[in-house]
């Protein structure tokens, strides 16, 4: 697949109370709009969450106030124009399908698995966001979207199938599980029997649906909105490509994309992120960003190897807005003129991070990274003899030989920053692990090697270490207990106990050769509290054994900076970018886009001949700084692509 880079995912959850459906759509504003937008592909709908079909079916419920079939006049307008236009199908959320009992999704008191959903509303109640029953993706259920997968495989010239609301990861007791799972030889009052029937039946829900599209439309692409998580891995298979639904305004922020498009990228399968035009998060009609908020968001997908997709709402009469596609069309003309040599890019980095089982840990040491551009990549088997250098954090996901493959990297003499609880998994590092404190808090002192931009009073840290032996290390950190855990009976002031005024006898970092040792579980502890001495703490300590970096640049804690090689190996593409989002009433937003001058750059690759700033083609004098070459910036203003050629 030729993953496309300029998508729009076209939403229209549209409710049968509302009369003429869309009887103002018209090919000239559908297409009218694509090209305004700058659109390469849509996503456009066949079922809804209403549970309404918007062609006449004869498995489903065509909306009733449709008088045509929309879905054949969208795909044939679009490719009338070029563009792709894969055909979304809503699994777990269908109103009109919960009318039958049966095929709703239980919990194991036999109450229905809902979403900000109250069973006992009145029709007057008002109804909050995002609010719905969960289907069972099994029994008859799994058998009617197989169905209208079917019928639209039949029917449509289709590009591909995109499956919302995936529910992979869970339990289900309604009585056609419970009674799949006692044919199965399984026991329904075994939790572990029923998430394993539950995991089952949804790889089953996958793997059919697939079988149907490739039956039909061999070419075309397939996703299920909902396994894309790491922990998840099972599931990945059985997609074509990714699409990662990180809306920054709406849940995650701006730095969870980043981690997650690392993590996928090491399946080698086309990614696309996924944001919004809207204000704030789906369904909301008539919010907007601003265009310099899309232009980033979409450099930032450019940045970390994805293609783009903004997500949109058609209004129930059928007319494409017009402010939205200029919008999107505006940022997406920046996108155009640099998609080509973006695409298939692969990353460049001597730092790996392993991915820890706490999804807060691994966004808090991603986001420490990223904001003092260092680089970094996701590190597993399959890619570890790439780095120079690897972070384990605590609750690393650890399977097959991957402690003897850690082990084995630490004993060829490369460098392992090591933290909290993961020494307890068996890697060697001549540290003997004790357990966690049972101080409910703790603080740490910086020694003088890592003491740069730290203040020299002990700083709070908002849990304690785990205790370690390290005989032969030196301490870089030394901690202090509290005076007592903070209860009723024990308690100083509003907040957290002080520290008494001795060192603990266990360190809080310590060092030896090619290895640091953190005893916190520093990146949770940044993702949940942001604390810039935290950051400063890590970073520093982390020198001590790390400067293997590609290239050196300083943004500030905005600024973003990733290093990739085009895909036939031959040039380097840096994407710096600089936003300042902020939060403002229920929304995360960039309106403040601020430029940076004068900025110094160096690569630390020999042999370059030739600097490019991209989309300009403007060329730039450099400097040969012994090892690579220097330049200086003249201005960043969100988004700058800088080309290196030797």
């Amino acid at each position: 697949m030729k993953s496309p880079m300029r998508q729009v995912h076209l939403d229209f959850h549209t409710s049968e109370l509302i009369e003429n459906i869309g009887y103002k759509f018209s090919r000239e504003n559908f297409t009218e709009n694509l090209i305004r937008g700058n659109v390469s592909s849509i996503t456009v709908f066949a079922k809804c969450h209403h549970g309404m079909c918007y062609y006449p079916t004869k498995i489903g419920k065509m909306h009733p106030n449709l008088k045509f079939d929309l879905l054949k006049e969208q795909i044939s307008a679009a490719h009338s124009i070029g563009v792709r236009a894969p055909v979304y199908i809503t699994a777990g959320w269908s109103v009109y399908d919960t009318a039958n009992e049966s095929w709703l999704a239980r919990n194991k008191d036999g109450s229905v698995q809902t979403v900000n959903y109250d069973r006992n509303a009145s029709d007057d109640t008002p109804k909050p966001f995002a609010s719905w029953q969960n289907l069972c993706l099994a029994g008859e259920y799994a058998d009617y979207i197989y169905k209208i997968t079917e019928e639209i495989c039949l029917n449509y010239d289709i590009d591909g199938l995109f499956y919302d609301i995936c529910f992979n990861e869970g339990v289900c007791y309604c009585e056609s599980c419970i009674s799949g799972m006692k044919k199965s030889g399984l026991d329904p009052d075994n939790e572990d029997d029923a998430r394993r029937y539950y995991k089952i039946k949804r790889l089953e829900f996958m793997k059919k649906c697939g079988e149907l599209l490739k039956k039909y439309h061999p070419k075309a692409t397939i996703f299920f909105n909902g396994s894309c998580e790491p922990e998840l891995c099972d599931f990945h298979g059985l997609e074509t490509h990714y699409e990662l639904e990180d809306l920054p305004t709406a849940w995650g922020g701006y730095d969870k994309f980043p981690f997650r498009a690392k993590y996928f990228s090491r399946y080698e399968k086309p990614i696309i992120a996924m944001t919004g035009k809207f204000h704030t998060s789906w369904g909301e009609f008539g919010g907007y960003k601003t265009k310099d908020a899309l232009k980033f968001e979409c450099a930032s997908m450019l940045a970390f190897g994805a293609g783009c997709s903004v997500g949109d709402q058609l209004h129930p009469n059928g007319l494409m807005d017009s402010s939205t596609y200029e919008l999107i069309g505006d940022a997406y003309s920046y996108v155009k003129s640099i998609e080509d040599i973006c695409r298939d890019s692969k990353l460049v980095t001597n730092l790996g991070l392993w991915i820890s089982s706490d999804p807060e840990e691994n966004e808090g040491m991603s986001k420490i990274l990223l904001e003092k551009q260092l680089d970094f990549d996701y590190a597993c088997a399959d890619n570890l003899s790439k780095f120079d250098t690897l972070i384990v954090p605590c609750n690393p996901v650890l399977r097959g030989d991957d402690v003897n493959l850690i082990n084995d990297f630490i004993k060829s003499g490369k460098k392992a920053v090591l933290m909290g609880n993961c020494i307890e998994r068996g890697i060697n590092c001549g540290i003997d692990y004790i357990g966690k404190s049972k101080c409910d808090i703790d603080y740490v002192t910086a020694g003088e090697k890592i003491s740069e931009g730290m203040v020299k009073s002990p700083i709070l840290f908002y849990e304690s270490a785990y205790i370690v032996k390290a005989d032969g290390y030196e301490t870089l950190a030394s901690i202090r207990e509290p005076y007592f855990n903070r209860t009723y009976g024990h308690y100083c002031s509003h907040m957290n106990t002080p520290y008494r005024e001795e060192t603990a006898d266990y360190p809080a970092i310590c060092f030896k050769d090619n290895i640091i040792y953190f005893a916190h579980d520093v990146g949770r502890i940044y993702r949940e509290y942001g604390s810039v001495y935290h950051r400063t703490y890590f970073c520093n300590a982390l020198r001590q054994i790390y400067n293997g970096e590609y290239f050196n640049v300083e943004l500030g804690g905005r600024g973003r900076a990733t290093l990739r090689k085009t895909a036939d190996g031959q040039k380097y593409l840096l994407h710096l970018l600089y936003a300042s989002p902020y939060k403002s009433g229920a929304a995360e937003i960039i309106d403040d886009t601020t430029k940076l001058y004068n900025i110094p750059v160096k690569l630390n690759v020999s042999g370059i001949k030739k600097i490019t700033l991209l989309p300009d083609e403007k060329n730039i004098e450099f400097t040969d700084t012994g090892n690579g070459v220097g330049f200086e910036l003249a201005v960043l203003h969100i988004h700058q692509l800088i080309m290196f050629e030797k």
